[in-house]
């Protein structure tokens, strides 16, 4: 019984390092994304402009 309740917190541990990894992850693509689509965005308008 005891050793389950050493094991709570290495487990705790294990996925907030998970789920920071994966925010991290996910917050990268999505400002990519958001940076390439505003570049395009930008291009498309300097096209316009000539």
């Amino acid at each position: 019984m005891i050793e389950s309740f050493q094991v709570i917190p290495i487990m705790t541990a294990v996925a907030i390092i998970i789920y920071l990894v994966v925010m991290y992850i996910l917050t990268k693509l999505v400002l990519d994304r958001n940076a390439s689509y505003m570049s395009l965005k930008v291009m498309d308008m300097m096209i316009k402009k000539q």
